[in-house]
């Protein structure tokens, strides 16, 4: 089954980079946040706009400074149709929910741990891991 996430109760577990970020519109812990038009941090719903950059690292309302991270551990809510496998490679659609990878979305990470009532999963995202860019000599 594809991995799906609910962006219902996520929890982020592990949290490494941290920032503090002011938030331009409300998000929920475990949101992939990017930085909009207007310079301004945002939940990622439009990866060819808002590129994935760091994760929330807790719920946040407008105008509030939060801590962000660069790299994440998230237990999400998923259901039995929808969990996934480890291994799995997960990316962000264009709503700020995690999903399969595939379809020209940008790739943040990959499935770590599936509970044994398949209700939950724990993902590992990186999410600026889209810009970095490989030179080669």
């Amino acid at each position: 089954m594809p991995f799906v996430d609910t962006a219902i109760d996520r929890l982020v577990l592990e949290g490494a980079l941290p920032v503090e970020v002011t938030l331009a519109e409300n998000v929920c812990a475990g949101d992939p946040l990017g930085i909009s038009a207007g310079n301004t941090w945002v939940l990622s719903a439009d990866a060819a706009v808002e590129m994935p950059v760091l994760v929330a690292g807790v719920n946040g309302i407008s105008g509030e400074t939060i801590t962000a991270f660069g790299m994440a551990v998230i237990k999400c809510t998923t259901d039995v149709a929808n969990y996934g496998a480890v291994g799995d490679t997960v990316a962000v659609d264009d709503t700020g929910i995690y999903v399969p990878s595939g379809g020209g979305l940008p790739d943040v990470g990959f499935v770590s741990e599936v509970s044994a009532d398949l209700l939950n999963t724990t993902i590992v995202v990186f999410p600026m891991v889209n810009q970095l860019t490989v030179v080669r000599a």
